[in-house]
Parts: C-alpha cells; sequence; structure tokens
C-alpha cells in the first residue's frame, strides 16, 4: 500500500518538474520582451533629445544614452543570454552610425570618459567600439624603428653607436619573426593552431635553461628576438581573433610597438657585450648586476 501511495507521488512531482520548467521557459521569455521594451523606451528618450534624428547626435549624447542602458549591468548581459536583443540592437545602431559616415572613436571615448569602469566595460562588450580603439592606437602609436632609436639615443646619450646598432638588428629579427607569425597564425586562409607556436617557444625556452651559465647570456640573446616574437604572436592572436575574422582588416590587429620591444630588449641588456663567448669567470654575477632593480620609462600614451 505504501508503494502504491507513493507511484502518484513520483508522477506529481515530474508533472511538477515539467511545469516548473515550462514556467521558467516562459518567464524568460517574458523577461525578454521587458528587456527590449526598456531599451525602446530608453531610445525614444534619446529620440527626442535628437529632435527624432539620431545621426544628428553628439558623440557625448550617443555615449549617455548607451551608458543610460547599461550602465551597472554590463556584467549581467555577458552572463545572461536573455540580454542579447539589447545588445543586438545596439550593434545595429552603432552599425548605422558608422556607415552614414560619423565617427565611432569619439563616442567610445565619450563612453569611458563619462562611464568610468562601466563606460569601459561597455566599450569592451560591442565590436564597433573595440576595432575603433584598435585602429587608433595602432595608428598613433606606429613610430617607426629609427625614429625610436634617435629618441632612445637622446634620452640615454651615454649608450653607444655599437649598442644603438646591435638593437637595431635585434629588432629587425623579432619584426621579421613576428610578421611571419602573424601569417601563419592569423592572416593565413588555412591557419595555423596558435598552440603549435606556444608548443615551440616553451621548448626553445627549456633548451636555454639547461646550458652553462658561460654561454647562456649570448644564447639568450641569440635567441631573444625569437622568443619575443613568439610571445607577442600568441598576444596578438588571441586578442585580435575575433577583430580579424570580423572585419577582415590588419589594422584591426594588435600589435606591439617599437618602443616597447626595444624597452624589453634594453631591460635584459639584450645590447651589452658583457663577457667573450667561452668565458666562465664572473658570468652570473655580472648578469645578476645587470638585471636588478631595473626600470624603464615606455612612451606609448597607453
Amino acid at each position: 500500500q505504501q508503494q502504491q501511495q507513493q507511484k502518484p507521488e513520483k508522477r506529481d512531482s515530474v508533472h511538477s518538474s515539467n511545469n516548473a520548467t515550462q514556467s521558467s521557459q516562459s518567464d524568460d521569455g517574458v523577461f525578454v520582451e521587458i528587456v527590449k521594451a526598456a531599451f525602446l523606451k530608453k531610445f525614444r528618450k534619446f529620440l527626442e533629445i535628437c529632435k527624432g534624428k539620431y545621426k544628428m547626435a553628439s558623440a557625448q549624447d550617443l555615449a549617455g544614452f548607451l551608458l543610460d542602458v547599461f550602465r551597472g549591468g554590463i556584467s549581467g548581459i555577458a552572463s545572461n543570454a536573455v540580454y542579447a536583443p539589447a545588445e543586438s540592437l545596439v550593434e545595429a545602431l552603432l552599425d548605422d552610425w558608422v556607415n552614414s559616415g560619423k565617427r565611432i572613436l569619439p563616442v567610445a571615448n565619450a563612453i569611458s570618459d563619462l562611464g568610468g569602469a562601466d563606460g569601459k566595460r561597455v566599450v569592451e562588450r560591442f565590436r564597433a567600439f573595440r576595432v575603433a580603439v584598435v585602429r587608433a592606437r595602432n595608428k598613433a602609436m606606429s613610430v617607426s624603428l629609427e625614429d625610436a632609436l634617435v629618441e632612445l639615443k637622446k634620452k640615454n646619450p651615454r649608450i653607444s653607436d655599437d649598442s644603438i646598432a646591435t638593437l637595431r638588428n635585434l629588432t629587425l629579427t623579432f619584426q621579421k619573426r613576428f610578421d611571419t607569425n602573424l601569417n601563419k597564425y592569423l592572416f593565413a586562409i588555412a591557419r595555423r593552431d596558435v598552440n603549435e607556436l606556444v608548443r615551440d617557444a616553451r621548448a626553445v625556452t627549456a633548451r636555454l635553461a639547461q646550458e652553462e651559465a658561460s654561454s647562456n647570456f649570448h644564447s639568450v640573446r641569440e635567441h631573444l628576438p625569437s622568443i619575443l616574437a613568439d610571445v607577442f604572436a600568441v598576444w596578438s592572436v588571441l586578442k585580435s581573433k575575433d577583430f580579424y575574422d570580423q572585419e577582415n582588416d590588419k589594422l584591426a590587429v594588435f600589435r606591439p610597438h617599437a618602443i616597447q620591444v626595444l624597452a624589453i630588449f634594453r631591460m635584459l641588456r639584450a645590447e651589452a657585450d658583457l663577457m667573450p663567448i667561452g668565458s666562465t669567470v664572473g658570468v652570473k654575477s655580472t648578469l645578476d648586476k645587470y638585471l636588478q632593480g631595473h626600470a624603464a620609462e615606455v612612451g606609448t600614451g597607453e
């Protein structure tokens, strides 16, 4: 009798669970409509400010509208699919804004300035903003290697011409390897898996770590441009793959700038001729001396 009495309860439990699922799905649908309605209400208010023509709005007006929509809730949008309708409407709005000939970067800058941390999250959230910011960064920081070396010499007058020549050669080697990596792992139609690049870089550094101290500095300097190029290429691919796939625009790819690469070479004293190859006297202490307490000013404006 007890078993017979329990069976209907089990059926009722299943039936109740199905009802709960249907109710949850129904609630999600209602919530989507609420999000759409709230967005459209704010959009109508925004149109009133622009006198019915949002393309006549200023960058600050559009920035204020987007912050009003998303302020404090961007983390919820990132994690909850029911906010997707509002996101897709904003993406369409931004695309229309760009297609009408208006610049999107001032809007992104205004959002960051007005919204603080929330503003930065909004800018990161939307493709049009991300692409504009990367393009502007690459354009603003396209300082040539030769200009960077001139600036380096001006701020460090004691650096020798031989050291400048060494830094030039190291950076040119870096750039050649970096460009080759991007062609293989990002720009190619049949791009290779970037994990291959990670494995190669790890293998080189592991081998260098096993060498004797007497030759280690020279081996590291010889391989340093390739190691850095591999590390930066992994960073660029992971950071820019979505941009590039959507835009097919090489200007939308994050790249290290010559001045940044030069700073790393300098911090690692890659231009120094510390010891003749094969010497074993004082190599470790010399390296320790040069690599302790090192600081550099990198004028990227970032």
